[in-house]
């Protein structure tokens, strides 16, 4: 800023500094947040649901006899597909207890990826959070075990200190947790679940179904290590930082270990048991190349689970034929290609192969397809295509395949690469929201500052010019100074003359010389 004639620079005070550099770090921070439901959206990848060309029939695909259960709710669903062979009662609300943990253990794999060794310290607030009366490994408040262990306690010994441990180590703590399985269940379609802790403790919020625990288990067979961990049948945890002593897991289901319930071709699974949801189970098993999902809900004994899901499991397998599906099978079209008002060509229209379970005794002569697809392909138009099958023995529906054009040949007749779009995910506006409010508060807060900052700095740039002339002697007026050189002269010099050689320049020259001299 120049006054005057003199010139003065205000710095930034360092409150402001700080308030910048807090601004560019918030910033920073939520900008991920903000554009990363647009990245979900272009990139088919970025959710935690894997995209599946198949959408199931609800209805049962089989009329062969029933076997009888105990559960008050089961389903079978195909973990390829998720085709659905067996269901009773598979959208009401029921008390799931520890086999929440399913979820669980999938969110934390999938959060650690590869780094199962590193260390994990207990927090009291973790092991607090523990209900009375749960199945515990006993940890104490700032014993240190490895993610890989603490894993193990969890599926072996269904330990619900080591569940809250690593949820709170995943996101920092358990209510972050609990919202990370919540949005996650979102993603995967589970519309009639919500969770509230990690374990799968009671708590009358904390309730699913059993189809969309089959959506979780599905999910949760593709995260790396998941199905590894599940063939977990003991461990034993060596001596730690608070324990003197080993402590041995095993596991109690039935269906895995050697016995009379052993079940040929079992995966795996997780079992449950509260006083209010009674006893629950989930299962995988594989055979004929085909891997099947079984839950079963309320069961009124330990003995019953094991015993409902080896008969549903025994139906499904011996009722159900694997069928490969393809675009052949479903005699599809070629569409004509527009972009631009223009045309570009033909393509023909295709679908992922899908091996399907058809029901024994039902040949590809027994299907029938009917087709719903759009008279031709618009570039940059959601373009929206499927078949169904249905079983015309009975007249049920099987399933539903989606359709889309060929893609190399799209790309080519197009001249350039198509990004498959997911939908907008309507349960991101809120988080969206907020991080954009926080960041208008933000702006708002570091404007006003500015403001009142910028204020400041030119009041100090005014208190300074003011100090500084203050320090200047009055200037006198120029006409009077040379009158009074004139009587003061030698006798043969002229007033201004003399004055110039003894005293300096005159004016404004030798009043500046003056300060100059008592500035020194």
């Amino acid at each position: 800023m120049r006054h005057g004639g003199f010139a003065c620079r205000a710095r930034p005070c360092r409150g402001y500094r700080l308030l910048r550099f807090a601004a560019a770090l918030l910033l920073t921070l939520l900008l991920p947040g903000l554009l990363a439901p647009v990245r979900a959206a272009d990139d088919p990848a970025a959710g935690a649901a894997p995209l599946e060309p198949l959408v199931v029939s609800d209805e049962p695909l089989s009329d062969a006899d029933l076997p009888e259960v105990e559960a008050s709710a089961y389903i079978v669903m195909d973990a390829g597909s998720g085709q659905v062979l067996l269901q009773k009662e598979p959208d009401t609300p029921h008390f799931p207890a520890s086999v929440t943990k399913i979820l669980t253990m999938g969110l934390v794999l999938e959060a650690c990826g590869g780094r199962l060794s590193e260390p994990v310290t207990a927090s009291e607030a973790a092991l607090a959070a523990v209900g009375p009366g749960s199945t515990m490994i006993s940890l104490r408040p700032g014993e240190t075990l490895t993610v890989e262990q603490l894993l193990y306690a969890t599926v072996l010994e269904s330990a619900n200190d080591a569940a809250n441990v690593l949820g709170e180590y995943v996101d920092g703590d358990l209510a972050a947790f609990v919202r990370r399985m919540n949005e996650t269940a979102g993603s995967l379609g589970m519309t009639h679940s919500h969770f509230e802790n990690p374990s799968g403790y009671h708590a009358d919020g904390h309730y699913t179904t059993a189809r969309d625990l089959a959506k979780a288990m599905q999910w949760a067979l593709t995260v790396p290590g998941f199905l590894e961990l599940l063939q977990m049948e003991e461990y034993t945890l060596p001596p730690t930082n608070q324990t003197a002593y080993p402590r041995r897991f095993q596991t109690d289901n039935r269906l895995l270990l050697e016995g009379a319930r052993h079940y040929d071709g079992i995966l795996g699974g997780k079992s449950g048991w509260t006083p209010e949801a009674r006893y629950t189970m989930i299962e995988a098993a594989k055979r004929n190349g085909h891997t099947l999902i079984v839950v079963v809900l309320d069961c009124p004994t330990a003995g019953h689970r094991y015993d409902d899901c080896s008969a549903l499991l025994d139906y499904c397998f011996a009722n159900f034929l694997p069928y490969e599906l393809d675009g052949a099978s479903l005699d599809l079209p070629e569409i004509q290609v527009w972009s631009g008002g223009e045309q570009k060509g033909m393509v023909q229209l295709e679908t992922s192969a899908a091996s399907i379970l058809l029901p024994e005794g039902c040949t590809p002569g027994d299907l029938r397809i009917e087709t719903e697809i759009p008279r031709w392909y618009v570039y940059d138009v959601e373009f929206e295509a499927a078949a169904t099958v249905f079983d015309t023995r009975t007249g049920r529906e099987i399933c539903r395949v989606a359709i889309e054009p060929e893609q190399e040949t799209l790309e080519r007749l197009l001249g350039r690469t198509i990004t498959q779009r997911r939908p907008w995910d309507s349960r991101k506006l809120p988080g969206l929201v907020l991080d954009a409010a926080l960041v208008a508060v933000l702006a708002f807060f570091t404007s006003c500052y500015a403001r009142r900052s910028e204020r400041m700095r030119q009041g100090a740039a005014q208190r300074a010019i003011r100090r500084l002339r203050s320090a200047l002697p009055e200037r006198e007026d120029p006409k009077a100074q040379d009158e009074q050189d004139e009587r003061d002269a030698p006798e043969g010099l002229d007033g201004r003359e003399g004055q110039a050689k003894q005293d300096g320049p005159p004016g404004a020259k030798r009043l500046f010389a003056q300060w100059h001299k008592n500035a020194r």
